[in-house]
């Protein structure tokens, strides 16, 4: 029972988050379950395999629900996405079979350096963003490639590096965001299911399926449902800026003890 109301815990704190940041959730729900699996005593060997994967699959279920949103008010540019599915595709399939040959400590070690990356990236916002084109062009399956291999790899779902690349088109920022949700939406989903395969039936640790725990996938989804639009109605009155650089320290620091 109190690993259950753990993993609750998780998915509040990531779906909070997740409203308030505009962020998927994997950056927070994959170093909570390492650590969360490592504390109750489960085989070091694939704990940051099954944190990945587990991550990526609570991540398809909150991107269906915000893609379906975004896509209801046709904010999604489909074009856009059109051309990186293709990479995005390519790209998951490449990390999953990467992740799967690399040890747990190689994965935590390029997880953490990702985490310090990531925490920079949010720390300093207003860093300066290239142009890519005028409208949407084969580049994009190039970065798809690239998002799709670092997500399923890390367990991060792909926003939060869907979002740069989109920066340097002519979206709005409100298309710009419906579209990274759709990217994510195609990249946990492909990054479940060969989480789910890849591990070639085994169950790497107890109550997993794949690379997949259950009972943290549910609960973890069930927690960030409950308060993912919580965050989203923070987002408009609490000092964003303010919690972006506190979330980017919390999470460099994360990142650097998992690296070390």
């Amino acid at each position: 029972m109190e690993l259950i109301l753990l993993y609750v815990v998780i998915g509040a704190l990531t779906g909070l988050l997740a409203g308030l940041l505009g962020i998927g959730g994997g950056v927070i729900t994959v170093p909570s379950l390492y650590y969360l699996l490592t504390w109750v005593g489960f085989p070091p060997d694939h704990i940051m395999h099954v944190s990945i994967g587990t991550a990526l699959a609570c991540t398809f279920t909150t991107s269906s629900a915000s893609t379906w949103a975004h896509h209801q008010k046709k904010s999604v540019h489909w074009n856009y996405l059109g051309f990186m599915i293709p990479g995005l595709v390519i790209g998951c399939l490449s990390g999953v079979e990467l992740a799967h040959f690399l040890s747990g400590e190689w994965l935590r070690r390029i997880f953490g350096g990702m985490a310090i990356l990531i925490g920079l990236y949010f720390l300093f916002p207003k860093l300066p963003v290239p142009q890519f084109g005028r409208g949407p062009n084969p580049f994009l399956v190039l970065f798809g490639l690239f998002i799709g291999h670092l997500s399923s790899l890390l367990g991060v779902g792909g926003g939060i590096f869907t979002m740069p690349v989109l920066y340097g088109y002519p979206l709005p920022l409100t298309n710009a965001v419906a579209t990274s949700s759709g990217a994510t939406l195609v990249s946990s989903f492909v990054g479940t299911i060969a989480y789910l395969f890849v591990a070639r039936g085994e169950a790497p640790l107890p109550g997993t399926f794949g690379y997949i725990n259950v009972l943290a996938f549910v609960c973890i989804s069930l927690g960030s449902v409950c308060t993912a639009t919580i965050g989203a109605k923070l987002a408009h009155v609490a000092p964003t800026l303010v919690v972006k650089r506190i979330f980017a320290v919390a999470l460099s620091v994360t990142g650097l003890a998992m690296a070390i």
